[in-house]
């Protein structure tokens, strides 16, 4: 999807959603990706979350070693999608934590680009989240996490994440969400109908 950078001088608004798409780019100057990085989990036990699988002596015998080279084969993606320029904004889902999201703005190839980045603990039961990374181009204004209303007995699962701000004299409204599954005959549709009302709803506010 292309986004045409608006030639009026005057303030134009957009609001995107970046769920499973592989990247979507804004003509001219900023790029912006989405990316689902598959499993971004430090190497170290949660002690709430259920990530034994991606420890050093869990099923994945998940090392400092491999998750360096997956740290930095995910820079070298994003550097990629912008084609010789840092994308602007960088939207992830399943990442574990604050941790790995340092890491890969501060000691990846990404490091170049100055990026910060902005998330949330989510009570997803795996402890994957959302988050969205940003360099000098795009100037946030604010931010929160979205949580869908779910009954007692439903799976706990990711926020989403709601960034505003200016790029290009642009107000963008993001929205960065990790839906729940589709797999075993769709058994979380209901709450996937949840998450897409409610950011529906956010978007129908902002138009007020």
């Amino acid at each position: 999807m292309k986004y045409k950078t608006p030639t009026s001088k005057r303030t134009k608004q957009l609001a995107m959603i970046l769920s499973l798409i592989p990247n979507m780019v804004l003509a001219q100057q900023g790029v912006i990706v989405f990316h689902n990085c598959e499993n971004f989990f430090y190497p170290t036990k949660d002690s709430i979350a259920l990530d034994d699988d991606f420890t050093l002596e869990g099923k994945k015998r998940w090392s400092f070693s491999r998750y360096n080279s997956k740290k930095n084969l995910l820079a070298k993606t994003y550097i990629a999608a912008g084609k010789g320029n840092m994308p602007a904004i960088i939207g992830l889902c399943e990442v574990e934590n604050d941790k790995v999201l340092y890491d890969l703005c501060k000691d990846s190839p990404l490091r170049k680009g100055n990026y910060k980045y902005i998330h949330y603990p989510s009570q997803d039961v795996r402890g994957i989240d959302v988050a969205l990374l940003y360099n000098e181009q795009f100037s946030p204004i604010s931010h929160c996490k979205l949580e869908a209303e779910t009954d007692p007995n439903e799976e706990k699962t990711r926020d989403v994440l709601y960034v505003q701000g200016m790029m290009q004299e642009m107000k963008l409204n993001i929205y960065v969400i990790h839906a729940p599954s589709r797999r075993e005959h769709n058994i979380k549709k209901t709450l996937r109908t949840k998450i897409f009302t409610m950011v529906n709803s956010h978007i129908e506010q902002l138009r007020k």
